[in-house]
């Protein structure tokens, strides 16, 4: 049993040297090919084309981020039509109606426009700044 334990110990051990032994050797022979090609490197002057290209090429993140965006567009609309959403915003809106009635809310409604605006504002300039950058 403790024979099976060192064959085995042993073995992995083995196993290890080599892998390290292959990649050293990889390494090396990566680094040989550098070497050789270094001195054939030209460089083309293009006036920083290429840099503008693929500053102008979207990143695979952000093609990421707008298929994302549309099918969670398009589950929010099946969800909405698939539970007769427009009859609870009708609901929601008529019992919104009867709450403005009372004249202590009232005079909370140009506040929360005033707050409202702000806010809106905010968010405007935010992301038209975010855009010119």
């Amino acid at each position: 049993m403790i024979e099976d334990k060192y064959d085995y110990t042993q073995a992995r051990e083995e196993n290890i040297s080599a892998q390290l032994t292959a990649s050293t050797a990889e390494s090396e022979d990566e680094q040989m090919l550098e070497d050789f090609f270094i001195p054939a490197r030209i460089e083309i002057p293009n006036q920083g084309f290429s840099h503008k290209v693929m500053q102008s090429l979207p990143s695979r993140y952000e093609r990421y981020n707008c298929i994302l965006t549309v099918l969670c567009a398009i589950l929010c609309v099946a969800f909405f039509i698939a539970c007769k959403g427009w009859q609870i915003l009708v609901h929601v809106f008529i019992n919104l109606i009867h709450t403005f009635s009372i004249p202590k809310v009232i005079e909370l409604y140009p506040f929360t426009i005033a707050v409202s605006v702000f806010v809106l504002l905010c968010v405007s300039i935010y992301e038209v700044v975010e855009e010119t950058h």
